[in-house]
């Protein structure tokens, strides 16, 4: 449940850090020069990705939506932008498809924070029935578990 509720917080630092991007807000930092073509951005970006395939380690590659954007050599294909989570987007030869998939990643905080809150709601519920069956005695716990009531007496 902690992480649960770890995650929920770090989704909401996120979401107040993340910077529109949509449309002609699009910018992307890549290795110290703006970009706000999408193509151009894209062309660069892939570039800059195949040539880190030997890293040694996480290479920082710029910034975008208000993130770092990392390649790490060991997670193939993909390009992370880092924040309180991370979120990975796809590599390919295709320039506007990797910008696509940066600005779905960057679009998808809301999404997983909804999921880690449905997640941390049903633990909880869980938690509350379970500490309710503890102080049952071990038959009605059984019988509930199948499905049926606790037996009286």
């Amino acid at each position: 449940m902690r992480r649960l509720e770890q995650a929920v917080t770090a989704y909401e630092t996120d979401l107040r850090q993340r910077v529109d991007t949509r449309g002609e807000n699009f910018k992307i930092m890549l290795v110290g020069r703006t970009h706000e073509e999408r193509a151009e951005a894209g062309a660069m970006l892939v570039g800059l990705a195949d040539r880190q395939k030997s890293a040694r380690g996480p290479v920082e590659l710029g910034n975008f939506a208000g993130f770092r954007l990392e390649f790490r050599p060991f997670v193939q294909e993909k390009v992370m932008l880092r924040g309180a989570m991370t979120y990975h987007a796809n590599v390919s030869g295709n320039p506007l498809g990797v910008i696509g998939s940066l600005e779905h990643a960057a679009r998808s905080i809301e999404e997983r924070m909804a999921n880690a809150r449905e997640g941390l709601a049903r633990t909880r519920q869980n938690i509350s029935e379970m500490s309710a069956l503890m102080g049952l005695p071990l038959r009605a716990r059984v019988a509930v578990s199948r499905g049926g009531r606790p037996a009286r007496g």
